[in-house]
C-alpha cells in the first residue's frame, strides 16, 4: 500500500511541474541572453618599411646584354634592348621573353601604342600590341637615344625629330657646345610632357682634363638650344614631370668628387647641391609617389674604394637625406618604376633587381 501511495504522489508531483512549465497562448518568450562577443585585437596595418631589395632575377637567356639606355615601361610591362634583340618582361611574374629577335638597337621608348628602338640604321617602329615591325626610317647620324612625347605627337631619335603620326623627320634637335660650338650627339634623351622640352646628355665639346658631359636644354619643337645644365661630367639625370624637378649625378674625372643637383625645370635654377660617396654612378630615377630618388652604382675596378660598388642609393627628395643603401645586382645601371616598384638592370649578369618602393 505504501508503495502505491508513493508512486501515485510522484505522478501527482509530475503532473503538477509539467503544469507550471506550460506557457499561455499570447505570452512572449523571454528575450535569450546573447553570448558575450569575443574580444578582438585591433587592426595594425603593417608598417612601411621602405625601399628594399624584394626579388632579385635572372633573365640574361632572354635579353642578353642589355644597352645602356635599356629599360622602357609600357603599361605594366617593362622592355629590354640588347644586342640579340628586345625582350619583353612581365612584372608581375617576372618571365622575360624575345619579341623581336635581330632588332639590335641601341635604346627603346614607348608610346601608349609604339615602340620605338634607336638602332645602328636609325629608328625601328614595332607595334605595341602584336610587337612586329611597322616601319623602318633610315636617319643618318645612327641614333644612341630615343624619347617620345605622346601628347605633343614627337619622337625624337638622336638629333632626328619625328612627327609620330607620320614617322617622317620634321627637324633637328640642335645641341651645341658653348666654348666650341661644336655639334653635339645626344647620348640620353628625355622628353617633358608638360612643357614640350627635349633634355639631351652629352659631350660639354671641351677638350683634355675638363672634358665631361653636360645636359644640353631643348625646345622639343624647334630644336633650339636653350640652354646647358649640369655638374662637370653629368653622367646620369631624370625628369620629375610631375614636381617639375630635374636631378642629375655626376663626378669630377680628377677629383673624383660626385654630386647630386636638384634644379627647377622651368628657369633652371639649383635648388639643392648634396655630395655623394662613390665615384661610378650610372643610372637615375625619381618615384614622385613616393618621394624618392634612385641612384645606381655600377661595379667594376672604377667604382672605387667607397664600398658601394653595385648598391642602390636611395634619398628623399623633401631633405635629399640618404635614406637606404641598398646591394644590388652584378653592375646596376639602367632603372624603371612600374606602380610601387623599382626595377634595376644589371648589365653584368643580365639579372633584374627588384625594389618594392614606399614611404
Amino acid at each position: 500500500m505504501n508503495t502505491k501511495r508513493q508512486l501515485l504522489l510522484l505522478v501527482v508531483v509530475l503532473v503538477i511541474t509539467l503544469a507550471a512549465c506550460q506557457v499561455a497562448p499570447g505570452t512572449p518568450l523571454p528575450t535569450p541572453t546573447p553570448p558575450p562577443a569575443p574580444t578582438v585585437a585591433p587592426a595594425t596595418a603593417t608598417p612601411c618599411a621602405g625601399p628594399m631589395v624584394v626579388e632579385q632575377v635572372r633573365v640574361s637567356a632572354a635579353i642578353g646584354e642589355p644597352r645602356r639606355q635599356a629599360l622602357a615601361v609600357l603599361g605594366n610591362r617593362l622592355y629590354v634592348v640588347s644586342a640579340e634583340g628586345i625582350a619583353a618582361v612581365e612584372p608581375d611574374r617576372l618571365v622575360a621573353a624575345t619579341v623581336a629577335p635581330g632588332v639590335s638597337a641601341q635604346a627603346i621608348a614607348a608610346s601608349p601604342d609604339r615602340l620605338y628602338a634607336a638602332t645602328s640604321d636609325g629608328l625601328t617602329v614595332l607595334d605595341a600590341a602584336t610587337q612586329r615591325t611597322i616601319a623602318t626610317i633610315p636617319l643618318s647620324d645612327r641614333p644612341l637615344t630615343v624619347a617620345v612625347n605622346p601628347g605633343r605627337g614627337r619622337v625624337y631619335a638622336g638629333t632626328a625629330i619625328l612627327d609620330a603620326a607620320t614617322n617622317q623627320v620634321v627637324g633637328r634637335l640642335q645641341p651645341q657646345a658653348t666654348a666650341s660650338k661644336a655639334a653635339i650627339t645626344p647620348l640620353l634623351l628625355q622628353a617633358s610632357p608638360a612643357s614640350g622640352r627635349v633634355y639631351a646628355l652629352g659631350w660639354n665639346g671641351v677638350s683634355g682634363s675638363n672634358s665631361g658631359q653636360t645636359i644640353y636644354v631643348l625646345d622639343g619643337e624647334s630644336g633650339a638650344q636653350i640652354a646647358t645644365v649640369g655638374a662637370h661630367s653629368t653622367t646620369a639625370f631624370a625628369l620629375d614631370d610631375a614636381h617639375q624637378r630635374l636631378y642629375a649625378v655626376a663626378t669630377h674625372p680628377i677629383s673624383q668628387r660626385s654630386v647630386l643637383k636638384v634644379y627647377a625645370a622651368d628657369d633652371l635654377r639649383e635648388m639643392a647641391s648634396v655630395d655623394l660617396k662613390g665615384t661610378r654612378y650610372e643610372g637615375l630615377a625619381v618615384n614622385p609617389a613616393t618621394g624618392h630618388v634612385f641612384l645606381a652604382h655600377a661595379g667594376g675596378d672604377s667604382a672605387g674604394t667607397s664600398g658601394l660598388a653595385n648598391t642602390l642609393t636611395v634619398l628623399d627628395t623633401n631633405t635629399y637625406a640618404i635614406v637606404a643603401t641598398l646591394t644590388g645586382g652584378d653592375d646596376p645601371g639602367p632603372l624603371a618604376i612600374v606602380g610601387d616598384r623599382l626595377y634595376a638592370l644589371n648589365r653584368g649578369d643580365g639579372s633584374l633587381s627588384v625594389i618594392q618602393d614606399c614611404r
